[in-house]
C-alpha cells in the first residue's frame, strides 16, 4: 500500500532534466541582454518581440564576427616609414676594368687559339664594314677577309649562326660581344683550346697592376684587401668590403678612396668600346652583379659617389612571403638576394634537365666550392640550355625566389670633375715607377709625351655616405592580435551584451544541454 504513495527518487531529477527547465534557469541567471526579458515578460506579444530582437541581434553579431575574422585571417599588412640615425657600415664595392682581356696577353696565345683569332679578325681601321659583313645576320659569304686566320674565323661565325631567342639574327656589335664572351668562357671543349679560370684570370687586369692608391678614412688598404670575381663581360672584377669600414661621420673626409691605372694602352682594339670601370655598390656579403646592377665611370675623371641607405624590412608568413636566406647562405657562402636566387635556380634547373650549367655562371659555382659539375658545351647540351631558358622566360618552369626579408639598398648621387691635372698625372707616373713590380707599366707611361693622353690612364673613385641618417621601410601586421581580440569582444558586447566572463555562461549552458541529452538517452535505455 505504501508503495503506491511513495514517489520515485528520480521524479525530481526527471523534472530538473527537462530542456525547458535548463533554458529557464539560463534565462533567469544570464547577463546576456534579451533572455531574461523573454522569461519575465507577462504579455505574449512582449515575449515574441524580445525573441525577435534577440534573434536579429544574434544574426547581426554572427555577420559582424564573420567580417572581423575574415579581415583578420586575410593577414593584412601595413607599411611604415621611419628615419633613423646610427653609424653605418660601408657597402661592398666591386669594380671591373671594362677591358676584359689585355691585348698583350692575347698576343701571347697560340695562332690557333679561337680567342686570338677573334681579336685578329676585328680590324679597328675598318670596323663598321667588318661588323656589317661578318656579323650582321652572319651572312658574309661574299666577303673575303685578308689572312687565313680571319677567313677561318669568319667561316666559323657563319656556322654558329648566332641568333636571338626569337630566331632573329643579332646585330653586328651584339654578335661580336656574344662570341667574345663565349670564347672567353670556353672550357672542356675538345674542339678548341681550353680556357680555364686561372687562364682567364691571367689574361685580365690584375689588382696589383691597377691599384695605385687605396684608403678608408685616411688609413691605407692594399691589394690583399680585394677579392677577385671573374665575369664573362668584364673579366676580372675586384670587391673590397670589411666589417671595419664603419662610418661615424658623413662626407668625403670619411670615404673610401681608390686611384687606379686602367692600362688603356693594353685594351683590345675594336672590341673594347670605351675607357673606364664598371662599378657595382651592393650589400656586404652578397654576390656582385656588375653587368646587371653596375654603372660606368670614366677615365680622366674623379667620380664622387654619395650614398643614402634604404633599409627594407619585410614580414614573413602568414602575412607575406620573404626569405631569410639561411639555407642559401649555408649552401653558397653568400647572403641571399632574389636575383642571385633566380640565377642559381636557373642553373639548378639546367643541372637537372641537361646535366650541365651555363658557362657564364661558373664563378658562382666556384664561390660555393662546387667543382664536380660540367658546363654546357656540346651542341645537344647548348640546345637543351636554350630550351630551358625559354621555358623559364615563359614561366613554364617556375623559379620560386622570394624577396629578401631584409634588404639594404643604396641610393647614390654621382658628381664628377676632370682629374688628374697634367702635372699630377706626372706625379702618378712617378709613384708607379717606384713600384718594382710595375717596371713595364712605368716604361709605357714614361714614353707617353702627350699629357692629355697620359691622363686617360687614370681614374679616381670616392665613395661616402651623404648623411648618417637612413630611411627604414617596415612591414607589420595591420591588425595585431590584441586589436583583433578587442574588436571581437566589442562586437559580442555590442549586439548581445556579453563580456569575457559572460561567455562562460554560454559554455555552461552547452554543458547542461549535453548533460540533459545524455540523461534522456540513458532513460530511454
Amino acid at each position: 500500500m505504501s508503495s503506491n504513495t511513495t514517489k520515485s527518487p528520480t521524479d525530481g531529477i526527471r523534472k530538473r532534466k527537462t530542456f525547458a527547465g535548463v533554458m529557464t534557469r539560463f534565462a533567469g541567471k544570464t547577463s546576456m541582454q534579451g533572455p531574461s526579458y523573454i522569461l519575465s515578460a507577462r504579455l505574449r506579444g512582449a515575449k515574441i518581440v524580445w525573441t525577435i530582437l534577440l534573434v536579429l541581434a544574434l544574426v547581426a553579431m554572427a555577420f559582424h564576427l564573420y567580417y572581423l575574422c575574415h579581415q583578420y585571417f586575410s593577414w593584412p599588412k601595413q607599411t611604415s616609414v621611419e628615419l633613423g640615425f646610427k653609424n653605418l657600415q660601408m657597402p661592398a664595392l666591386t669594380f671591373c676594368n671594362v677591358n676584359p682581356v689585355r691585348n698583350s696577353e692575347i698576343m701571347g696565345l697560340s695562332d690557333s687559339d679561337p680567342l686570338r683569332a677573334l681579336v685578329d679578325a676585328v680590324d679597328p681601321s675598318d670596323l663598321d664594314p667588318r661588323l656589317t659583313d661578318a656579323y650582321k645576320g652572319i651572312s658574309s659569304t661574299n666577303t673575303q677577309p685578308q689572312g687565313k686566320r680571319k677567313k677561318r674565323f669568319t667561316n666559323s661565325l657563319e656556322e654558329l649562326n648566332l641568333t636571338s631567342s626569337k630566331n632573329k639574327p643579332l646585330d653586328g656589335v651584339t654578335a661580336l660581344e656574344r662570341e667574345f664572351e663565349r670564347l672567353y668562357m670556353q672550357e672542356n671543349n675538345p674542339d678548341v683550346a681550353c680556357i680555364y679560370r686561372d687562364t682567364r684570370i691571367a689574361l685580365g687586369h690584375s689588382i696589383e697592376d691597377m691599384l695605385i692608391y687605396c684608403s678608408y678614412k685616411g688609413q691605407s688598404c692594399f691589394s690583399t684587401n680585394f677579392t677577385l670575381f671573374n665575369t664573362p663581360q668584364y673579366g676580372n672584377c675586384y670587391t673590397i668590403e670589411s666589417t671595419d669600414f664603419i662610418s661615424k661621420d658623413s662626407g668625403p673626409s670619411h670615404s673610401l678612396k681608390l686611384v687606379l691605372d686602367v692600362n688603356y694602352r693594353d685594351y683590345l682594339k675594336g672590341i673594347t668600346q670605351g675607357y673606364g670601370l664598371r662599378v657595382d655598390i651592393h650589400s656586404p656579403g652578397t654576390i656582385p652583379d656588375p653587368h646587371r646592377n653596375g654603372f660606368y665611370i670614366s677615365t680622366a675623371f674623379e667620380t664622387d659617389i654619395s650614398l643614402e641607405v634604404l633599409d627594407i624590412n619585410r614580414i614573413g608568413y602568414p602575412y607575406g612571403t620573404c626569405d631569410l636566406g639561411t639555407s642559401f647562405q649555408q649552401k653558397y657562402k653568400r647572403k641571399y638576394t632574389r636575383k642571385a636566387c633566380q640565377n642559381l635556380c636557373q642553373q639548378e634547373t639546367l643541372l637537372t634537365d641537361c646535366g650541365c650549367y651555363d658557362m657564364n655562371q661558373q664563378e658562382i659555382f666556384y664561390i660555393a666550392g662546387i667543382t664536380d659539375k660540367e658546363v654546357c658545351n656540346t651542341t645537344a647540351e647548348l640546345a637543351c640550355q636554350h630550351s630551358v631558358y625559354q621555358k623559364l622566360a615563359d614561366k613554364i618552369i617556375p623559379c620560386k625566389c622570394e624577396q629578401e626579408c631584409r634588404e639594404v639598398h643604396y641610393k647614390r648621387g654621382v658628381s664628377t670633375r676632370q682629374w688628374p691635372t697634367r702635372d699630377y698625372a706626372t706625379v702618378l707616373v712617378q709613384s708607379i715607377c717606384e713600384d718594382p713590380r710595375k717596371v713595364q707599366d712605368c716604361q709605357h707611361l714614361a714614353n707617353i709625351t702627350d699629357k692629355a693622353e697620359l691622363r686617360e690612364n687614370f681614374i679616381k673613385l670616392v665613395v661616402y655616405f651623404e648623411e648618417l641618417n637612413y630611411e627604414k621601410i617596415m612591414e607589420s601586421p595591420a591588425i595585431e592580435v590584441a586589436q583583433f581580440a578587442s574588436d571581437f569582444g566589442g562586437a559580442i558586447g555590442l549586439w548581445i551584451g556579453l563580456s569575457l566572463l559572460s561567455i562562460f555562461e554560454i559554455v555552461q549552458l552547452l554543458v547542461e544541454i549535453c548533460d540533459w541529452g545524455c540523461y534522456n538517452c540513458i532513460e530511454r535505455e
